[in-house]
């Protein structure tokens, strides 16, 4: 009966362990992290985090100068694979959510 027991447990414990890996992620916006993110105890990391380069990054493809020089600039791929790094992801992963 232990033996039995013991076997259903580390069955269920294997089962919930795959189950946690398998799961399919989705980009959720930085606005999400915003809600978490944003305060003392979190370190304020969402406003330092806005302030800083890294959450502009895709704004200047959408200036004129840049237009002017890569029209395609913001969908062009040589320019996205710096810029917005989740370009070749799959669609959910472009739109802010």
């Amino acid at each position: 009966m232990k033996k039995v027991l013991l076997i259903l447990i580390m069955g269920i414990f294997l089962i919930s362990i795959i189950s946690l890996f398998s799961q399919e992620f989705t980009y959720v916006g930085a606005g999400k992290c915003k809600i978490c993110h944003k305060t003392e105890k979190q370190g304020k990391q969402f406003p330092l985090w806005e302030e800083r380069k890294h959450s502009k990054s895709f704004a200047p493809l959408t200036t004129e100068e840049v237009k002017a020089k890569v029209p395609d600039a913001p969908d062009n791929p040589e320019c996205l694979k710096c810029h917005a790094p989740l370009f070749e992801k799959a669609a959910e992963f472009k739109e802010e959510g």
